[in-house]
């Protein structure tokens, strides 16, 4: 995570169309991000017991669900007008959760994320990079999309940026509207009756996936420049570069398996893109796949014009 933050504040200090005045809130926010990894400090028994020690079960399972609902929303009740504690986790542990949250400008990844398949500390870099470094990445350029770059550093209300960078920033954010307004979604598609994905209603999330894996695949080949320029080679996967197996394995944690009903439900309601398209949009964003896997000039992979809020 330190790696992932260093490198973004690097990218940050470098980027030529934010005035100094908006750059300077920008950093200050980035060093100000709370960072919560894992699980709180004090996430004992008797802090759980605690916790819960005004909650009634229920006779039967119905009644029990009702209570726990009216006792988790008479507890969010209870911190109305009371100041945020950046600390707080809003997500437990033991769910595969990673956020980033405007109100206490704090980043949050489980521990539940940080275990096998997703991560494994034996592993070699790439693999944790191409995961859990995006995924950090992804989440840290949340204070910066479209709605979180109307709150300060301490979480509270305050542009950050100036009219003209403000601007700047608009018309960037419109490449990706237009970009990922074009990807049809083939399966819910037919005859006449096309489905396209929503680029404004996905936009934030966009932005994220294709700033996310510009940083962490920038980190990687940091590290693998700091370890030598060492080549990772996976058994089955020999032909396959360190640099291809970056990529490879980034979309291969997007992989899923949905049915049709689910398909349409997520198409109109979820702000992420179908997995499929976070992989296309963000990788053909970005210079280096390109390059890496040779893609040729405006091939569907390798578009002339592609869409960034970092360089």
């Amino acid at each position: 995570m330190n790696y992932i933050f260093e490198e973004y504040e690097d990218t940050l200090s470098k980027l030529a169309w934010i005035d100094s005045a908006s750059k300077s809130k920008s950093l200050e926010k980035l060093q100000d991000v709370t960072k919560l990894i894992g699980y709180p400090n004090d996430y004992t028994s008797d802090t759980i017991d605690n916790y819960y020690k005004n909650f009634k079960f229920g006779e039967n399972y119905l009644e029990t669900i009702i209570n726990l609902q009216e006792f988790e929303y008479l507890t969010k009740l209870s911190a109305l007008r009371e100041t945020i504690n950046r600390t707080e986790w809003i997500f437990d542990p033991l769910k595969i959760a990673a956020h980033y949250n405007s109100l206490q400008n704090s980043i949050m990844v489980t521990a539940a994320i940080l275990q096998p398949p997703i991560f494994n500390d034996d592993g070699p870099e790439v693999l944790i990079y191409a995961t859990v470094g995006f995924i950090i990445a992804h989440e840290i350029t949340h204070a910066f999309d479209i709605n979180a770059r109307a709150w300060d550093s301490k979480g509270n209300l305050g542009i950050l940026c100036l009219v003209e960078t403000c601007r700047i920033y608009m018309d960037r954010a419109r490449c990706f509207v237009e970009q990922y307004g074009q990807y049809i979604v083939s399966q819910l598609s037919k005859g006449s009756h096309i489905r396209k994905i929503d680029g404004l209603k996905t936009l934030s999330e966009n932005i994220a996936d294709s700033a996310g894996l510009q940083i962490a695949y920038n980190v990687y080949k940091e590290r693998q420049k700091q370890n030598g320029g060492i080549e990772v080679r996976l058994v089955g996967f020999e032909n396959v570069t360190s640099d291809q197996l970056f990529f490879i394995v980034q979309a291969n944690s997007k992989c899923y398996n949905v049915t049709p009903r689910q398909r349409l439900s997520r198409l109109e309601k979820d702000t992420h893109a179908p997995q499929e398209f976070r992989v296309r949009g963000s990788v053909s964003n970005h210079r280096d796949f390109a390059k890496v896997f040779n893609c040729k000039p405006d091939a569907p992979m390798n578009p002339s014009k592609k869409c960034s809020i970092l360089v």
